[in-house]
């Protein structure tokens, strides 16, 4: 093998090994975006249940609920309907 034809075959794995890293780092990427973002939506579910809880726990206080029912309707504890 000459000389000229190592030094290709060199140049070739070391671009083959530089894409190989690409697309195992892009995968990684890829996979942690889509992990973080159903996560995001998780909360977001979370926290908008919590907050609608909290808008009937404030009509239900408005129509004179007690504040005993109040929290067995919701699930709410009484600091947050306070």
């Amino acid at each position: 093998m000459s000389r000229h034809s190592a030094h290709n075959l060199d140049k070739t794995r070391q671009r083959q090994m530089r894409l190989m890293n690409y697309w195992s780092n892009k995968a990684a990427l890829d996979t942690a975006f889509a992990e973080g973002k159903k996560e995001g939506i998780i909360e977001g579910i979370v926290l908008g249940e919590r907050q609608a809880k909290r808008e009937i726990a404030k009509q239900l206080k408005i129509q004179g609920f007690t504040l005993e029912l109040i929290t067995q309707i919701t699930g709410l504890s009484q600091a947050d309907i306070d």
